[in-house]
């Protein structure tokens, strides 16, 4: 696969952005990657605090922490809306 200017990380959040209530088969199928591998990215943006997993009735709906910082030094201080912006 070439290169692309986002990593799987920052494209499920973008994903996850467009349609909160969207599977993480259909994620993964507009992505071109595993469903494990949306459900990895998941976890990690779980656990460092993106996202917040809401329970509905049998389904998950997640929230994105848009205050959050990003991570790479370049962006340090930014937040994830910034990001999201670019994509609205």
């Amino acid at each position: 696969m070439p290169w692309t200017f986002l990593t799987t990380h920052g494209l499920v959040l973008v994903e996850i952005a467009e349609d909160p209530l969207q599977t993480m088969r259909a994620v993964a199928e507009k992505l071109g990657v595993s469903q494990r591998t949306v459900q990895a990215v998941v976890r990690d943006l779980l656990t460092e605090g993106y996202l917040t997993k809401i329970r509905t009735g049998r389904r998950n709906v997640y929230q994105i922490n848009r205050g959050g910082k990003m991570r790479h030094p370049a962006a340090q201080g930014r937040s994830i809306a910034t990001l999201l912006r670019a994509f609205e």
